[in-house]
């Protein structure tokens, strides 16, 4: 189970060395289209991916059904048709928290006085750990605040960032094919190291790397939900064409809801290019490098994986030389991540 059940379920090789995909946004309905790099509109059985020379190779594995599954799925997520998950706004409510490094309980308890229904786990959560009564709800800033007051600040942000992820990452409908406990628990072992590593390097907003962290492999949830729609009710899809579609669409899926949920764009963006090679050079940068050292060396603790994906080293990745990771910082760096991926699934 945990980290093991999570890398042996879905995932399966790493897109970090692919060619950065080609992008272009088309603005419509408030969400941003991303298209494929082609002339003109789709044709039959001209996926983008069957265009790539490094993914044409691999389409001899798809035939029948599942290349008529994986056109589909393909088409639907670069016109934007993805099924989404809906963000709450008692959830969107909460982002508010990232515009900020620097949290003060004044700043937290208007937050949570302005939110349309703070949800019952979220308050539960503060009251216990106030040392109050788990009785009602507070009903204004003051009473927040009283709470607040006796309350670790960032444990309970923290918190209240990775109960809704969860609620949302975990929500139905839910695929037997596809397991969203072990992408919940990949995220937040992500996060984890995200975290340590924008304290490491330090990033000026530990908590929006941490948030982001969450929330970077949301498309795979989103195309395994879209291929749900694709898919005949007495059918299970081979698992080597889950692995196709998630791996190689999940960017973009993640980055159109991102863009829907209006999350921060630092968040947007860096969900929807968190594989890709990066040439910005914004700040956009570091917690781009930062996330992908964070994911590929979650992926690499191994904890039991049966079938390792070919990856190239970690040290000779774009990103881990972007953040001048070598042998002689790796263990101090790095060494901490495998602790952190454990507890994750504890």
């Amino acid at each position: 189970m945990g980290i093991t059940r999570s890398i042996t379920g879905f995932f399966g090789k790493s897109p970090l060395d692919e060619p950065a995909k080609i992008k272009s946004d088309t603005e419509k309905h408030g969400t941003t289209l991303l298209r494929p790099p082609s002339s003109g509109p789709l044709k039959k059985k001209e996926a983008w991916w069957a265009l790539k020379p490094e993914v044409a190779a691999r389409t001899h594995l798809f035939s029948g059904l599942d290349a008529e599954i994986a056109e589909k799925v393909t088409r639907r997520v670069h016109t934007g048709r993805i099924r989404s998950i809906k963000m709450p706004e008692s959830i969107r409510v909460f982002f508010i928290l990232l515009s900020r490094k620097d949290l003060t309980a004044d700043f937290i308890a208007e937050v949570l006085n302005n939110a349309p229904d703070v949800p019952a786990e979220i308050s539960s959560y503060i009251m216990t750990n106030a040392g109050a009564s788990t009785g009602e709800a507070p009903k204004s800033s003051a009473e927040w605040k009283a709470l607040l007051e006796n309350c670790n600040l960032k444990e309970t942000v923290h918190e209240i960032f990775t109960l809704q992820a969860k609620k949302l990452m975990t929500s139905p409908p839910h695929m037997d094919w596809f397991d969203t406990g072990a992408l919940w628990d990949h995220s937040l072992a992500t996060a984890l190291a995200t975290e340590h590593l924008a304290t490491m390097f330090r990033f000026g907003n530990p908590l929006l790397a941490y948030a982001t962290a969450l929330f970077h492999d949301l498309g795979h949830r989103v195309v395994a939900w879209t291929m749900q729609a694709e898919i005949p009710d007495d059918y299970e899809p081979p698992i080597h064409l889950v692995r196709h579609l998630c791996n190689n669409l999940h960017e973009e899926a993640g980055m159109l809801v991102a863009k829907a949920w209006k999350l921060p764009e630092a968040m947007a963006q860096v969900i929807g290019n968190h594989h890709s090679e990066n040439n910005s050079q914004d700040k956009l940068a570091a917690l781009w490098a930062i996330l992908q050292v964070a994911d590929q060396s979650v992926l690499r603790c191994g904890h039991g994986e049966i079938e390792a994906p070919e990856r190239k080293p970690l040290l000779e990745c774009e990103s881990t030389k972007y953040l001048h990771i070598s042998d002689d910082n790796a263990e101090s760096l790095l060494g901490p991540i495998p602790g952190l991926a454990i507890s994750a699934t504890i």
